[in-house]
C-alpha cells in the first residue's frame, strides 16, 4: 500500500513540475523584434538597443542565403562558425538563443551574391 502511494506522489508531483514548467513558458511574452539584413561579408549581430537587458531569450528564424553564425561574440567568416542552410529543407531553421548568447551571436552570409535575412523575436516575463 504505501508503495502504492508513493508512486501515486511521485506521479503527481511530476505532472505539477511538467505544469509549472509549462505555464513558465506561456507566461513569457513578446516584446520587441528586428529583422537583420546579412549581405556580402559584412558581420552582424542583434541590435542590443532592442533586446536590452529585459530579454530573456529570442526565437530567430533565417531565410535566403546561407550563413555561418557564432554565439560567443568571434566572428565567423566563410568557412568557420555553425552552418546554416535554410533553403535545404522544407521546414523553417529556427534557433532559440538565451539571454548571454543574445549578446553574443554573430552571423555572415556564406556568398557575397546572396543576402540572407534573419527574423528576431525577443521574450522576457
Amino acid at each position: 500500500m504505501k508503495k502504492n502511494q508513493l508512486l501515486v506522489g511521485v506521479i503527481l508531483l511530476s505532472i505539477l513540475v511538467l505544469a509549472g514548467s509549462v505555464c513558465a513558458q506561456v507566461s513569457d511574452r513578446t516584446f520587441a523584434s528586428e529583422t537583420i539584413t546579412v549581405t556580402g561579408a559584412e558581420v552582424k549581430s542583434l541590435t542590443a538597443v532592442t533586446y536590452t537587458v529585459d530579454a530573456k531569450k529570442a526565437q530567430l528564424t533565417f531565410e535566403g542565403a546561407d550563413v555561418r553564425y557564432t554565439l560567443d561574440g568571434s566572428n565567423p567568416d566563410s568557412t568557420t562558425g555553425h552552418l546554416l542552410q535554410p533553403n535545404s529543407s522544407a521546414n523553417a531553421v529556427i534557433l532559440w538563443l538565451g539571454p548571454y548568447e543574445l549578446r553574443g551571436f554573430r552571423v555572415i552570409s556564406t556568398s557575397a551574391s546572396w543576402n540572407a535575412t534573419v527574423q528576431a523575436t525577443y521574450y522576457k516575463n
